[in-house]
């Protein structure tokens, strides 16, 4: 169970990293369309190189995401297998 709540910590860690790089990616959009509207191209080219590194982040951070997920899920697969269920007449069975 401690597995368990240390990958849950870890999702939540990421979540949080990916949440925060989007915002920033959101704002830098936002400053992307007002350098366009300003012509300053330079200024926008190299946001848009910022964008282009954030995404590549955020890519790898949701990777590490699922990943961690898929982990969770089997911790508790796992220790579900092994842990006693009730069955009809409340008697203890194993899971099969």
């Amino acid at each position: 169970m401690d597995q368990a709540l240390a990958y849950d910590e870890e999702r939540r860690i990421l979540q949080k990293q990916v949440d925060d790089l989007r915002n920033e990616l959101n704002y830098l959009s936002r400053t992307i369309g007002d350098a366009m509207r300003h012509k300053q191209s330079a200024q926008a080219e190299s946001l848009k190189a910022q964008t282009t590194t954030i995404k590549n982040q955020i890519q790898n951070l949701e990777d590490s995401f699922h990943q961690t997920g898929e982990k969770l899920t089997e911790t508790f697969d796992s220790s579900a297998q092994s842990a006693p269920c009730f069955g009809t007449g409340g008697k203890i069975q194993r899971r099969q």
